[in-house]
């Protein structure tokens, strides 16, 4: 599970060249996105997610999204929508957990990268969001 709250974290995972091109700069665009909605307009090297709700990359074998704020399995929740987005050679699901009014939780993970049970839900979700 890889957390971007900063930009210095999405820096970091560019850097370390461990997640696909396509889904990087992806990851990159929405949190410019987050940014420019919550930032007001400055220019804040120091500027987080964290009060916002942050973005969430899902790795194979994540199981425990207590620390992410949710009581279950992803399964086990209601997202408020599943977005299914088609890359150029890539397909990612958005997952949107609304904690409360101020703040929106994104979850994001590659489509087939995932257990069947999971991938089933997404694709299930998706297809009624």
């Amino acid at each position: 599970m890889r957390i971007i709250m900063t930009k210095a974290d999405v820096q970091e995972l560019r850097e370390a060249n461990i997640i696909h091109p396509t889904y990087m700069s992806y990851l990159e665009e929405e949190w410019r996105s987050l940014y420019d909605a919550f930032s007001n307009g400055k220019l804040d090297e120091k500027f987080s997610l964290r009060e916002h709700g942050y973005m969430v990359c899902i790795e194979p074998g994540d199981n425990n999204f207590i620390p992410m704020g949710l009581q279950h399995s992803i399964i086990e929740s209601t997202p408020e929508y599943v977005d299914l987005i088609e890359l150029d050679d890539l397909v990612i699901y958005r997952i949107g957990f609304l904690y409360d009014n101020d703040r929106m939780m994104l979850f994001y993970s590659i489509a087939g990268s995932l257990n069947e049970e999971i991938e089933d839900w997404l694709s299930e979700q998706a297809m009624n969001s």
